[in-house]
C-alpha cells in the first residue's frame, strides 16, 4: 500500500534509519543524525520511495520490543543468516538497484496499557493493526483477521 511520509508522522513515526547496499550487495542498515536510539518497545516498518515523491510503498512492518537499533541488527544479521532473512535482501536488492529509489525505516515508540494491574506495550497489537492496515508485501507471517 502507498503511504505519505507525512501521514506516517501524523500517526507518530519519525525516520530512525537508511537501509542501503554495501559495496558487496548486501542491504544494511545506517541510523539517521537525530533519530532516537531507545531501547523501548516500538514497531517499525521499511518504506520503499523515490527522493522526489512524498510516497512510498510500505514492504515490511515489525516490532521491536527492545528498540528499533538492536532489532535492525537483528534483521542484519538474517539478511546472511535465514531463508527469510536472504528473501528480504534479495527483495531490497531489487529495490535498490534503481537509484532513483531509497527505502527509509520509520519507526514510533508504542504505546502502553494497564491489564491485570501490570503496565504492557502493546507493541504486538500495533504491528498487527499497521499489517491489516498497510498489507506490506514482505511479512511472510499470516496475521489473524479480527
Amino acid at each position: 500500500m502507498t503511504v505519505s511520509f507525512a501521514d506516517l508522522r501524523t500517526l507518530g513515526f519519525s525516520a530512525s534509519h537508511k537501509i542501503v547496499l554495501d559495496v558487496d550487495g548486501t542491504p544494511r542498515f545506517v541510523a539517521l543524525a537525530g533519530a532516537s536510539s531507545a531501547s523501548a518497545p516500538a514497531v517499525y516498518l521499511w518504506l520503499a520511495h523515490a527522493a522526489t515523491t512524498d510516497l512510498g510503498e510500505v514492504l515490511y512492518v515489525g516490532k521491536a520490543g527492545k528498540g528499533v537499533a538492536r532489532r535492525s541488527g537483528q534483521h542484519q544479521s538474517g539478511f546472511s543468516n535465514s531463508g527469510t532473512g536472504r528473501k528480504n535482501a534479495a527483495a531490497l536488492r531489487d529495490i535498490l538497484a534503481d537509484e532513483s529509489m531509497s527505502v527509509t525505516v520509520m519507526a514510533r515508540m508504542s504505546k502502553t496499557v494497564t491489564l491485570f494491574g501490570k503496565t504492557v506495550s502493546m507493541y504486538s497489537t500495533e504491528e498487527d493493526a499497521l499489517c491489516a492496515l498497510f498489507g506490506p508485501r514482505l511479512n511472510r507471517a499470516v496475521f489473524p483477521e479480527v
